[in-house]
């Protein structure tokens, strides 16, 4: 049978920048003026606000808006990267940032060749700083692109590395999203047995977390992953837990996935009733 390419449950992490994190890690050489000094707080608190804003945009479905909000604040940031009275780390932090959710806001625009560029400005960005949890973003990034341009191959190497990254850095979320994108990317390389050992890895990951949508996505790609390989009644069963889960944290969207997932199995059954 073939691999019905929506029934899997992409789960695709594009986590969220925050300007909470942006904070020298050394001391200035010199003090600025305080009018100089003042007028550079304020140009980074701007872009902060921008940077903020732009997260809220995506998160809201203003691809558009995001896109103007994160473009505003890198040319503040780049600025103040520039200036002698700037803090340069945190500006070229910024700067990152901004290009990530740049590549974000593309990404969701289904642009996925221009989120590549953003992403992997971010990518070079993040690594001269050492931003480990910005690399591993930027990485997840690229193979997520990489995956929605049917470049599965390619993808799988961003996520690979994202993954040592996050293990790395104990992100165990983004460590999670890692292994169930190896797995949808190996599921559509019609590699099951890999793909189940990935979504195993990341529902076990998941149930520790807590995080219940994780765990019905995962549980939901088993499924189909069995059902590919013809286990029918091994996809049911893990059907019938990604349903029941969905349907407790009342994700419309993954009870519905785990239904029609379902009615097939059953199809291929010929249980018709």
């Amino acid at each position: 049978m073939q691999p019905v390419r929506i029934g899997i449950t992409a789960l695709i992490t594009l986590l969220a920048a925050t300007t909470t994190a942006f904070t020298p890690n050394f001391s200035a050489p010199f003090s600025a003026p305080p009018a100089l000094a003042q007028t550079s707080a304020r140009s980074k608190a701007e872009a902060d606000r921008l940077l903020e804003q732009g997260n809220k945009q995506l998160d809201t479905s203003q691809f558009q808006a995001a896109l103007q909000s994160y473009q505003q604040a890198l040319r503040i940031y780049r600025e103040l990267s520039e200036s002698p009275n700037g803090d340069r780390f945190a500006s070229r932090k910024g700067e990152a940032y901004s290009l990530m959710g740049q590549g974000k806001a593309y990404y969701y625009l289904g642009q996925y060749r221009q989120a590549i560029e953003f992403h992997q400005q971010s990518l070079v960005l993040a690594r001269e700083i050492r931003d480990r949890q910005g690399e591993a973003d930027s990485l997840r990034g690229l193979g997520n692109n990489y995956y929605s341009l049917g470049q599965y191959r390619q993808a799988i190497e961003f996520y690979q590395q994202s993954l040592v990254l996050a293990r790395e850095i104990r992100d165990r979320q983004g460590e999670a999203s890692s292994l169930n994108n190896l797995g949808n990317a190996y599921h559509l390389l019609r590699q099951y047995r890999q793909a189940i050992e990935f979504h195993q890895q990341s529902l076990v990951l998941a149930q520790e977390i807590r995080d219940r949508q994780g765990e019905a996505a995962a549980l939901n790609n088993l499924g189909e992953a069995y059902r590919n390989l013809g286990q029918y009644k091994q996809a049911i069963e893990f059907y019938q837990q990604s349903l029941a889960l969905a349907r407790e944290i009342h994700d419309r969207q993954g009870e519905g996935s785990s239904l029609g997932n379902l009615g097939l199995a059953y199809y291929s059954l010929q249980q018709y009733g």
